[in-house]
């Protein structure tokens, strides 16, 4: 078997986030609130995965069905997100 695609993960904030403009500890994101795609998706069930790995339990504020709601309410909100693109 050989990898072919590497899958990448991105974490995007409101530019009115405190977040937005530094990057910040492990902690932080943990307490942080998100927004994630529905629970059923794949790409949620694959960013659950990494995320519960790395930074445990998180605040999930919305869980969205459409990558682009996922993007404009992040955009409108001083909310954080979690984006997974795959």
């Amino acid at each position: 078997m050989r990898r072919w695609l590497e899958v990448e993960r991105v974490i995007v904030a409101s530019r009115a986030h405190t977040m937005a403009a530094r990057l910040d500890t492990h902690r932080q994101l943990a307490d942080a609130t998100w927004i994630l795609r529905v629970p059923a998706s794949g790409a949620r069930q694959a960013a659950d995965a990494w995320l519960l790995e790395h930074l445990g339990p998180l605040q999930v504020q919305y869980g969205l069905g459409r990558i682009e709601a996922i993007k404009r309410l992040g955009r409108s909100a001083a909310g954080f997100m979690r984006h997974c693109v795959g």
